[in-house]
C-alpha cells in the first residue's frame, strides 16, 4: 500500500487520473442509489394510486332522507346508496330524544302518547340492524306509515327529535359511520371498525358499549 502511494506521488498526472476515476465511480454509485430509491418510490406510489382507484371504483355512500305528504297522508324514512359500489350495513340504530328504541313500534310510542299513533300500522323495511347489503342507486324504505295520526305526529318539527345512526362498509372492508338528524348532517366518518354488530333494537346497551374505532 505504501509503495502504491509512493508511485502515485512520483507521477502526479497518474495520481490525478486515479483521483478522477475514484470520483467518477463515486458519482456513478451515488447516482445508481438515487435512481433505485426513485424507482422504489415510484412503484410504491403507483401501488397506492392503484389501491385508491380500486377503492373509489366500489365506494358506497349512504344517505338517509325523510319524506312526508299530508294529502294523501304518508311519512317515510328512506335510504339510498348514492355511491358506485354495494354497502354492507353492519350497524343501524334509531334514537328519539337521544334515547335508543328497540323497534319501529317503540319509535312510534316514543314520538307520541296518542294511542292512535302508538298503534298505527306501518311498513318496516329494516328489521335486522346489521348484515344486509344495499346495492348502489337502489332506494330502500326503512320505515313508512299512512296513518293520518302518525303522519301528523311526524311533521317536520318532530324531525329534530329523530336520530338515525348507521355504519357500513365496502367490499374491501373500508367502513364509515354516519349520523342523520336535521340539525347535524355531517359527511360519514371513516372508521376502522363498526360498532358491535346486532339486530335492530336488540341489546342496545351492549352495542353502545362497543363504539366505532376511528380510522388512522
Amino acid at each position: 500500500m505504501t509503495e502504491r502511494i509512493e508511485e502515485l506521488e512520483a507521477d502526479p498526472p497518474r495520481a490525478q487520473r486515479v483521483a478522477r476515476r475514484i470520483r467518477t465511480n463515486s458519482v456513478l454509485a451515488i447516482s445508481a442509489m438515487l435512481l433505485s430509491a426513485i424507482s422504489a418510490a415510484a412503484v410504491i406510489w403507483q401501488v397506492k394510486v392503484a389501491a385508491d382507484q380500486r377503492a373509489a371504483s366500489v365506494w358506497p355512500y349512504i344517505q338517509t332522507v325523510p319524506g312526508r305528504t299530508s294529502s294523501p297522508p304518508f311519512f317515510v324514512i328512506g335510504m339510498v346508496n348514492a355511491g358506485v359500489g354495494p354497502a354492507l350495513i353492519r350497524y343501524f340504530a334509531v334514537r328519539i330524544d337521544g334515547k335508543p328504541v328497540r323497534s319501529w313500534r317503540e319509535f312510534l310510542a316514543a314520538i307520541s302518547e296518542d294511542e292512535a299513533v302508538r298503534r298505527a300500522p306501518f311498513h318496516e323495511g329494516i328489521i335486522n340492524g346489521s348484515g344486509w347489503v344495499m346495492a348502489p342507486q337502489v332506494p330502500v324504505t326503512a320505515f313508512s306509515t299512512e296513518t293520518p295520526e302518525a303522519v301528523n305526529a311526524l311533521a317536520p318539527p318532530a324531525w329534530n327529535r329523530i336520530q338515525i345512526s348507521f355504519c357500513y362498509c365496502s367490499i374491501f372492508n373500508d367502513c364509515w359511520l354516519s349520523d342523520w338528524d336535521v340539525v347535524k348532517r355531517d359527511d360519514p366518518t371513516p372508521v376502522r371498525a363498526c360498532p358491535t354488530e346486532g339486530k335492530f333494537g336488540v341489546k342496545w346497551s351492549e352495542l353502545d358499549a362497543a363504539p366505532a374505532v376511528p380510522r388512522q
